[in-house]
């Protein structure tokens, strides 16, 4: 039945698509398509100079030779296209950039220092806007960089409106900006999920997403798309650089608690070790000994030394321990390492500007791997801390009242004698008459009724002010908060007459005999004196029933 209404739901699901899209298909009326304006490469006639050499240039983008630290000079004459106003978009990579026109500097992209720090140089978009009738005039456009490597570097140019640049430069980068914004949200749901479980201590989810928000951090910085969200060039020039020591520190934590049967110190040294190479690698920019650039070398020197280790360690484990959670990482971690050393390959051997591709998949892989099985060990401490609250309750719980049991009851009375202020302060005792008669003669189902009945009129007369126990064959007790004598006896007084009442409907009475004691320190100086003191009054008073007590009664039972 089930399987037939599913399927069924999923043959209207298909038939209502096939419907919308072919309404869409056949029937598409006017098209309302909003698009982007267009825009227009502008990579012809350009000239070119540099400190060695002049020429033109056919095409972009193009690496002149040029020394760092001197500029590249491109200049062309505007064509008729810029007779109205326009705007050009160009790419900037860790260089500095001016513009004429006319020679008048109509933009500058960087400054070298703000107030007392040395600022990096950041790879970053500029967008030009040109007045109306610049058609005929010189455009020139100057890029420095102290960079080897980076200096001579012409990329593409476009010109249009500003809005449909900016809308190019969207739609080229749109899935970076996806991806980094998914790892983020999956970075801070796994840590607000060790937040909701942090007593469980499910550190394995507070790592993977600790690094999942270091890794969005990183691929942020790499998707040419942070200008629309700040324009900070610290953060332009150095968010990725400075990223990079810290991307390693949850994965050494995630090995030291989640993977190691027995912690290693050495682990904890990596985490210490790479976080005082962002704080180094920082200072050193910040006042201008080594520009982010230089030191990243280094850092990703120490992050291939780093894992490597790791992996050793992780391998020594796994052989001499047989430690299945040490499998599993290398079994994950192994995409991210070869994709992280194909993305440093690329960063000294092609473009070291443009990373980020490959050691997506890699996390993708590495994450989603590590996340599910953790999700899985999650569930198995939920489900087993779940038994052990369930065992914990049916420890303390009467199965046949479902009440506090003796093992409650002593708890509790043992409280009031390791507390300064005793939750109770008066203990009284109860006995149920005549329950060996009832079993002998209606059976030990209708005993069982009989307990039930008494122990739910003890709950609504004196279970309002205090707490009720059954402790075992026929006794029962209650703990009280008021030691009054008085309040006592009229509970007491109301229990009677509602077992009176219950028993009229009954073919035997319900009768208790009961006695009490204030917890007296002069006296009391254990459970066991308290206990016995209660005991006794209720023994003195079931004494004094059994002389004027009957089985069955003309008042109680029916006529």
């Amino acid at each position: 039945m089930m399987r037939t209404r599913l399927t069924r739901t999923i043959g209207l699901a298909v038939l209502a698509l096939l419907l919308l899209g072919s309404l869409a298909v056949f029937f598409p009326g006017a098209s309302l398509l909003l698009t982007a304006p267009p825009i227009h490469p502008l990579e012809e006639e350009w000239s070119y100079t540099t400190d060695s050499a002049s020429g033109t240039l056919s095409s972009l983008p193009q690496t002149l030779d040029a020394p760092p630290g001197t500029p590249v000079v491109l200049e062309r004459e505007l064509p008729e296209a810029f007779a109205g106003p326009r705007s050009i978009m160009f790419r900037a990579s860790l260089q500095q950039s001016h513009v004429y026109l006319n020679d008048e500097l109509i933009l500058q992209g960087l400054e070298e220092t703000s107030g007392p720090a040395r600022l990096p140089v950041a790879s970053h978009w500029g967008l030009v806007h040109l007045p109306p009738e610049s058609n005929g005039k010189t455009l020139t456009i100057q890029l420095t960089s102290p960079y080897e490597g980076m200096s001579g570097v012409v990329n593409e140019m476009y010109y249009g409106s500003s809005g449909g640049l900016l809308l190019h430069l969207v739609d080229a980068h749109l899935y970076e900006l996806i991806s980094a914004f998914g790892i983020l949200l999956l970075g801070i749901i796994l840590t607000a999920v060790y937040m909701l479980f942090y007593r469980m201590q499910p550190y394995e989810l507070l790592y993977i997403g600790l690094f999942s928000i270091a890794i969005a951090f990183w691929l942020f910085a790499e998707t040419r798309m942070l200008q629309f969200f700040t324009g900070s060039q610290w953060l332009l020039g150095g968010l990725a650089y400075m990223m990079i020591p810290l991307i390693p520190i949850p994965i050494f934590l995630y090995v030291r608690d989640v993977v190691f049967q027995q912690k290693k110190p050495v682990m904890t040294v990596f985490a210490y070790t790479f976080f005082a190479q962002f704080l180094l690698v920082t200072t050193l920019q910040f006042t201008g000994v080594m520009d982010f650039f230089i030191s990243v070398q280094v850092s990703l020197v120490m992050l291939v030394t780093g894992f490597v280790w790791t992996v050793s360690l992780v391998v020594r484990e796994m052989v001499l321990r047989n430690n299945k959670e040490a499998k599993l990482f290398l079994l994950s971690f192994s995409a991210l390492f070869l994709t992280a050393i194909l993305e440093i390959i690329r960063f000294f051997t092609a473009d070291p500007v443009l990373m980020a591709d490959f050691i997506r998949i890699g996390f993708f892989l590495f994450v989603l791997t590590l996340t599910v099985h953790s999700i899985r060990q999650i569930l198995q401490r939920v489900r087993r801390t779940q038994e052990l609250e369930i065992s914990h309750q049916l420890a303390y719980r009467d199965p046949l009242t479902g009440g506090p049991n003796r093992l409650a009851f002593d708890q509790a009375l043992d409280t009031c004698f390791t507390k300064e202020a005793p939750p109770y302060r008066r203990l009284a005792y109860f006995d149920l008459n005549n329950l060996k008669p009832i079993n002998d003669t209606f059976g030990h189902r209708e005993g069982d009724k009989a307990l039930l009945q008494v122990f739910e009129q003890l709950q609504l007369t004196f279970g309002r002010y205090g707490t009720c126990y059954r402790i075992g064959g026929d006794e029962f007790a209650c703990l009280l908060p008021d030691e009054s004598e008085t309040r006592y006896e009229q509970i007491n007084a109301q229990l009677d007459a509602a077992l009176k009442e219950k028993s009229r409907t009954l073919p035997y009475a319900l009768r208790l005999a009961s006695g009490s004691a204030a917890l007296d320190p002069n006296r009391d100086h254990s459970p066991g004196d308290w206990l016995h003191r209660a005991d006794h009054a209720m023994y003195a008073e079931k004494q004094r029933m059994k002389a004027e007590s009957s089985f069955y009664t003309n008042e109680s039972g029916p006529s």
